[in-house]
């Protein structure tokens, strides 16, 4: 007596999946359909199997039972070909005999989710189609599933590559802006650097004494503003303002031109100290040079107050004017008004030393006396000369470090050259190389 059939859902008509059963008996196959009937599944029916390589050509099947003992094919032959018809489709194998090979083929060639032994019992038979039928399914939606995902990350790949030539082209276009933005600026400060350079060139035109003045002085300034580590566009304005600083003596008339500040009148100083408010007033509609003028109207300020035009202290001056004060002094006190070297660079420190505090601001000597000595190097650097070792006198100085070919420091620069030391320069020569040697007269020295 078969066991009671185990109670299963039955699937939807519109719904119900398909089963192929294939066996060469016909009343096999009639039982196998009595007892699939409870289930509602729509059932197909092949007695070989070349008969249900037919059917899988034109229906899809969910689960195939086949029975083994076949003629002219069997069961484990037939389920490895309907595997490569329809790989989805679940395999099932009857057997009534003890057929391990049999078996292990079907399992390894056919892909048989399991097989069943005649006779069957219908519970099992009907439970074991149902999971089959449910591992199908799966095996379908994992399939949907996956080929969801590829669309979905194909789609997404696609949004990506439109977005990288989005970013791309917008990239471009801001790369394009911002040279067109460099372009610009670059312009307008070309086009400010023109005008300040037709003000110092009337200045000159007007006062010839005063050629190279103010190219001196901007450059200094820019040294010490550099120095004191401000920002570009600070620096920039500084030196803009130092350029023009003298500016508002187009307003003096010639007599006064040149003429020593003790030998001035009271009325004549009054005009000469209004050089500043003029000077500030030329630049006041230019909207870029406000703060320039602003440097300039401050620039003959005193560090200690008793300066002009309004008598302000320490750091109530702009620090662009301070540094301005001190390069224009730096000037004067070396070069006068025909750029003849008129003091030396330590009588120039002693002086500025002497003033820090009272005309200048401190911190900003030290930066000037930090520009004398660079242009002291740079003065000295352009008249040194490259010898060769046997040309090496007494009595020359070194205008650059004495170093090996290794680059070990042998002599600093600035010695005085004495018989010993060409004598121990030319010893070591002789054991080991030596770097480039240079020197500069001994006048330069110092």
């Amino acid at each position: 007596m078969q066991a009671e059939a185990p109670t299963l859902s039955t699937p939807a008509h519109d719904s119900a999946p398909t089963i192929l059963l294939v066996d060469d008996e016909p009343s096999v196959l009639a039982a196998l359909k009595r007892a699939l009937r409870p289930d509602g599944y729509r059932i197909l029916t092949a007695e070989s199997g070349a008969e249900a390589l037919e059917l899988l050509e034109r229906e899809p099947v969910a689960v195939i039972v086949s029975d083994q003992r076949m003629p002219r094919m069997s069961g484990a032959e037939f389920l490895e070909l309907a595997r490569q018809y329809a790989p989805d489709t679940g395999r099932i194998m009857l057997t009534g005999y003890a057929e391990p090979q049999a078996i292990i083929d079907a399992i390894n060639r056919g892909g048989v989710y399991r097989y069943i032994s005649k006779p069957w019992d219908d519970g099992d038979l009907r439970l074991t189609l149902r999971r089959a039928i449910d591992q199908h399914l799966l095996i379908g939606e994992n399939r949907l599933l996956n080929a969801e995902i590829q669309a979905q990350n194909a789609a997404l790949a696609e949004a990506n590559r439109t977005l990288e030539r989005r970013v791309a082209e917008r990239t471009r276009e801001v790369e394009a802006q911002r040279d067109e933005l460099k372009d610009l600026y670059g312009q307008l400060d070309q086009n400010f650097a023109d005008v300040i350079r037709v003000f110092v060139s009337l200045l000159e035109l007007r006062d010839s004494r005063e050629a190279g003045h103010s190219r001196r002085v901007a450059a200094a300034a820019r040294f010490v503003a550099e120095q004191l580590h401000l920002a570009a566009e600070e620096v920039r304005d500084i030196e803009f303002a130092a350029q023009l600083h003298e500016i508002g003596k187009l307003s003096l008339p010639d007599t006064l031109l040149g003429k020593s500040e003790a030998a001035l009148t009271p009325t004549e100083r009054e005009m000469v100290q209004r050089c500043p408010v003029v000077g500030q007033a030329i630049l006041m509609g230019i909207g870029n040079l406000q703060a320039v003028g602003r440097m300039i109207y401050h620039h003959r300020e005193r560090y200690d107050g008793l300066g002009y035009p309004e008598r302000i202290a320490g750091d109530e001056i702009p620090l662009g004017a301070r540094i301005i004060a001190a390069a224009d002094a730096l000037d004067r006190m070396v070069f006068g008004q025909d750029e003849t070297l008129k003091r030396s660079a330590s009588s120039v420190r002693d002086e500025l030393a002497r003033q820090a505090g009272h005309q200048f601001d401190p911190r900003v000597v030290l930066a000037v006396v930090e520009y004398l000595e660079a242009l002291r190097r740079e003065q000295q650097d352009a008249r040194a000369l490259k010898i060769a070792l046997h040309v090496l006198q007494p009595g020359m100085t070194l205008a650059r470090d004495l170093v090996s070919a290794q680059g070990a420091l042998l002599m600093p620069r600035g010695t005085l050259l004495s018989v010993t030391h060409v004598e121990r320069i030319r010893n070591f020569a002789r054991v080991d190389a030596l770097g480039a040697i240079y020197v500069f007269p001994a006048d330069d020295a110092h």
